[in-house]
């Protein structure tokens, strides 16, 4: 009996060692900030695809990261208003809360949130919902188009970054 509690005990170590190893596997991963909700942040400065009109224009109202912005753009009509008062199009405000919303994932870097918006995840809530090795390849021919070196991701990362969306809540109002 003792022998039985003993292997189940030695492999519940070996998940846990297993899970932990899988996270430090995680390249430039951003695992820093955790708000309570489990939130995390991405700079805008950061997104190579966010111009500097764009990032002068959040300045100026005192927006430099993804979680600042993310309560300003949760409705159509706040993302209209959001347009008005800083002169940035509607169309790309509605790609500043994908990345904001995207970018609340737990592992879900700069990188990664630009990844996932190409690959057709444009939200928090898809990503729950996507199938690791369909996140894992439609991830994996986005980079490869893209020529993204510093980014070797498994399957096992992506279930981690599945279950860390599935913990959020799901405030953006898309349509």
């Amino acid at each position: 009996m003792f022998d039985l509690k003993l292997a189940s005990l030695n492999r519940e170590v070996q998940k846990l060692v297993s899970k932990s190893y899988l996270l430090k596997e995680i390249p430039t991963i951003n695992m820093e900030i955790e708000n309570e909700d489990h939130s995390f942040s991405n700079n805008f400065k950061d997104f190579p695809n966010v111009s500097e009109d764009i990032l002068v224009r959040l300045e100026a109202i005192g927006i430099e990261n993804t979680i600042q912005l993310y309560e300003e753009v949760l409705t159509p009509v706040c993302r209209l208003e959001f347009s008005i008062k800083t002169g940035i199009d509607v169309d790309k405000v509605l790609i500043l809360t994908q990345l904001a919303d995207v970018s609340r994932i737990r592992y879900v870097n700069y990188i990664l949130a630009q990844i996932l918006l190409k690959a057709g995840y444009t939200s928090s809530q898809k990503v729950s919902n996507a199938e690791p090795i369909q996140l894992y390849n439609n991830a994996k021919k986005i980079i490869a188009e893209k020529n993204i070196l510093e980014f070797s991701l498994g399957v096992n990362q992506f279930k981690l970054i599945i279950d860390s969306a599935k913990a959020l809540s799901f405030d953006v109002e898309y349509d």
